[in-house]
């Protein structure tokens, strides 16, 4: 799922560099067009990205945390956290910011909002591993956010700050509830999700994916054009 996302939004950009800037024009957060009844703007600026090292950084992030998220909470939760918390990065740019915005940003903040609430709530899943996994997404948090203050950085931070609430929000209401039980012979853990079926998750300690998640100065707002 994550490597469709990430095939989806090049495809995309590569439709936007046939198009010149029709897809911009038409889909990008608009804050007028949106008022004149343009609600799929909300939607649409998920998939488009003002150049290509905006794409190639948001894909980049994507893979990243995308993965482990989708590994987490399975493909259909995780399109849902994506899809959603990018919805909600957007209304709060609309709500907060004047200016047009591009970018998949919103929704992989999401994405990182999520697996901060998985963390707060499976710390015994974690294990020794709790401590470096949730420092890592607030450490990366924390600075796209302190980079979007500086001026001229043209980061839409309060796209970034709706979808990692929207991710949080959308993780608490349908994210997976893990209770562990136990290890089999090859150290794995054996875990239950609302006792109804066992998941075999790979101890932390012998997986680097959450620790490996750095992603930095993902969205653009982008008026150039």
């Amino acid at each position: 799922l994550t490597g469709a996302l990430i095939a989806a939004n090049c495809a995309v950009y590569v439709a936007q560099m046939m198009t010149g800037d029709k897809l911009m024009v038409l889909g990008a957060k608009v804050n007028a067009a949106i008022i004149a009844g343009g609600y799929y703007r909300l939607l649409t600026p998920v998939f488009l990205h003002g150049s290509f090292m905006h794409l190639a950084v948001n894909c980049l992030s994507l893979w990243n945390l995308g993965r482990t998220t989708e590994k987490m909470f399975g493909k259909k939760r995780m399109l849902a956290v994506y899809f959603l918390a990018g919805i909600a990065g957007n209304l709060m740019s609309f709500a907060m910011s004047p200016y047009p915005a591009v970018g998949a940003s919103g929704a992989i903040f999401g994405l990182m909002g999520a697996m901060v609430e998985f963390g707060l709530r499976n710390e015994k899943l974690l294990g020794n591993q709790y401590g470096s996994f949730m420092s890592t997404l607030l450490m990366n948090a924390g600075i796209n956010f302190a980079f979007g203050m500086t001026p001229g950085s043209r980061v839409d931070n309060f796209g970034h700050l709706g979808g990692f609430l929207g991710g949080l929000v959308i993780s608490f209401l349908v994210g997976p509830r893990y209770k562990t039980i136990g290890y089999d012979r090859s150290g794995r853990y054996v875990a239950l999700e609302n006792s109804k079926h066992t998941n075999r998750l790979s101890r932390m300690t012998q997986s680097n994916d959450l620790c490996s998640i750095v992603f930095l100065f993902l969205a653009v707002i982008d008026n150039s054009w």
